[in-house]
């Protein structure tokens, strides 16, 4: 909820590298949506954000981990 709060930038400041790393967090905790979020992120961020880098390989990661724990096809 956090990660999707920063990235949008409607109840905080627009931060996609706090954003990345709440998607970290709920990965880490088990929730396997948050790999697509992250995925999605790291390949579409916004790169013009202080200390934020997009990366196709980890995208390609996070999406892999998200196949993987069966949460792939939950976005359209």
């Amino acid at each position: 909820m956090l990660g999707i709060a920063y990235h949008e930038g409607k109840l905080f400041k627009r931060n996609d590298l706090r954003a990345l790393g709440w998607f970290r967090e709920s990965v880490r905790n088990g929730n396997a949506v948050s790999y697509l979020n992250a995925g999605e992120l790291l390949l579409k961020g916004d790169e013009t954000q202080r200390g934020f880098q997009r990366n196709k390989l980890f995208a390609f990661v996070n999406f892999l981990g998200a196949y993987t724990n069966g949460a792939f096809f939950v976005k359209e």
